[in-house]
Order: C-alpha cells, then sequence, then structure tokens
C-alpha cells in the first residue's frame, strides 16, 4: 500500500492558525479559573505542546525544501531556519522560550509552574501569531509547485 502524501505547508499553516486562536482563548483565562480548572489548565499545556510541534514541523519541512540537513531537534530547527535566511534571528530566539516551556510542562513538577505557565500563555499567543504570519508569507514566496 502506497503511503500517503504529506500534508501541504498551506494545509499545515491553517491548522496552526485555528491553533492560535484556540490558545488566545485559553490564555484570557484568568490565574484564579486557570488554577481551578483542570480542563483550563490541561487545554493550555497541550496547546503549548501542539503549537512547537506543529512549529517545528513546518521549520523542518522549509528547510527540507532548501536542501539544508535536517536539525537534530526542537531549538535546531528555529536556529536553522534562522541560518537559512527563514526565520528572523530575533523570532527564532523568543520561538525558543516555547521550546523550553514546553520542555518543562512535560519534565517540570516545581509547584510555581501553573502560575508561570498562566504569566506567559498571553505573551505566547501574540509570539505565535507573529510566527504564523512570517511563515505564510515565506511558504507564499515559495514557487507555486514547492509549495506541496
Amino acid at each position: 500500500m502506497a503511503r500517503p502524501a504529506a500534508p501541504r505547508p498551506v494545509a499545515s499553516l491553517e491548522r496552526f492558525a485555528e491553533v492560535v486562536r484556540e490558545f488566545e482563548l485559553v490564555a484570557a483565562h484568568s490565574l484564579e479559573e486557570y488554577r481551578s480548572s483542570i480542563y483550563i489548565r490541561r487545554s493550555a499545556e497541550r496547546l503549548v505542546q501542539l503549537s512547537c510541534d506543529m512549529a517545528v514541523e513546518m521549520n523542518c519541512r522549509l528547510l527540507a525544501e532548501t536542501k539544508a540537513p535536517a536539525p537534530g531537534g526542537y531549538e535546531e530547527s528555529f536556529k536553522s531556519l534562522a541560518e537559512e535566511g527563514l526565520l528572523p534571528g530575533p523570532l527564532a530566539e523568543k520561538m525558543l522560550a516555547v521550546v523550553d516551556l514546553r520542555r518543562s510542562l512535560l519534565y517540570d513538577d516545581s509547584p510555581g509552574l501553573d502560575e508561570q505557565v498562566h504569566k506567559r500563555l498571553p505573551y505566547f499567543a501574540v509570539l505565535l501569531r507573529e510566527y504564523g504570519k512570517h511563515m505564510e508569507s515565506v511558504i507564499d514566496s515559495l514557487p507555486a509547485g514547492r509549495r506541496r
């Protein structure tokens, strides 16, 4: 059986935009609501992970398009994209904070983590929107045949 074709970057970008909109909704909750609702807290955690994973996937697709070496991890995908001139260096550096938060959510069980996550949500919502807009312009600049 043939393998299904990989999703087009445009479809990935549309799904990423949906995740950012969901992220903004979760970020609008107060700290009290965040702490008192497992659903809000888990939604925020999941959206951090999902947005980070989707961004890295888009990074890897674009790096493959430019025939750049495959990155060795999450951080390297943003750094490589910046080195290839496909993502501004300052934006790549800011996106590393999302990678750090993702890692903290998976491996850190410190008592103050909820407050740290909640405090960062509005900033990350803006950051992810900025990243998405930039990636949209990069994808739009690709020749039509390479936008798979």
